[in-house]
């Protein structure tokens, strides 16, 4: 037992040891970290505002105000004289007897022009002459080719000048003889609705020996053969295209 006002060793290292554990405790309080808390990270949504969304609204452009210019009128084509009786046209020296033989038949008009202006009063042309010979004819119809030859050829077509139906006939040949021919066709019948392309040639042979070189020649071109031995049986073809000669063949 231990008696007032006198300390033994071991009550002071027990009271040292008591004071050492009191300033321990005290320490680990003071220097204590606080635990962080949780950070939000949504945004608070603003408070509804008293003014009212404005809706965009589309924009259109005002019509202009109608205009005191009057629209043209597009004014018709007038040509003096204009009338549909047929004219013969040509162009090349060569052509004219073809041409003037036509018109005087026909009791046509007749014209040698080199451009549509000079024959515009008609809306009827017959065109004599083609290849090199007629531009106007050129314009509107194809070139004539050797298979061309030994037929009489009569163009046809039609085209709207402005508001005039113009009617356009071609006369022309590979030779000389094939435009004779299509003129001579052009006489004895009316102007044609459509073309005409008919062979004035006929391949005529006797012998049996000589109907290959015949049909050879027939199959080239188109022309129509003739097994005869008799000149009376061509006498209803123009032309005529004899194969086979000395006594062969009598015609």
């Amino acid at each position: 037992m231990i008696k007032p006002g006198r300390f033994t060793k071991a009550s002071i290292i027990a009271s040292f040891v008591i004071l050492m554990l009191l300033v321990t405790n005290c320490s680990s309080s003071d220097e204590r970290t606080p635990v962080p808390t949780s950070v939000s990270t949504n945004i608070p949504e603003p408070p509804p505002s008293d003014t009212p969304t404005l809706t965009p609204t589309s924009v259109s452009t005002p019509e202009p105000p109608p205009s005191d210019t009057p629209t043209p009128i597009p004014t018709r084509r007038v040509i003096p004289g204009l009338n549909s009786e047929p004219i013969v046209q040509y162009s090349a020296d060569a052509n004219r007897k073809f041409a003037q033989e036509l018109a005087d038949a026909k009791n046509y008009k007749i014209a040698r022009a080199y451009s549509e202006a000079d024959i515009e009063t008609s809306t009827k042309w017959i065109l004599v002459g083609g290849q090199f010979d007629n531009r106007i004819y050129n314009d509107h119809f194809e070139d004539l080719t050797l298979l061309d030859s030994g037929y009489i050829n009569i163009a046809k077509t039609s085209f709207i000048d402005g508001e005039i139906l113009r009617e356009l006939w071609g006369v022309a040949g590979w030779n000389s003889l094939d435009t004779s021919m299509s003129i001579s066709w052009m006489i004895d019948n009316v102007l044609p609705n459509d073309a005409q392309k008919l062979p004035w040639v006929v391949v005529q042979y006797c012998p049996e020996g000589d109907r290959g070189i015949a049909l050879r020649l027939s199959n080239a071109f188109g022309w129509p053969v003739v097994n005869t031995c008799s000149l009376q049986d061509l006498s209803e073809h123009d032309g005529w295209i004899l194969i086979g000669g000395q006594y062969a063949n009598p015609v």
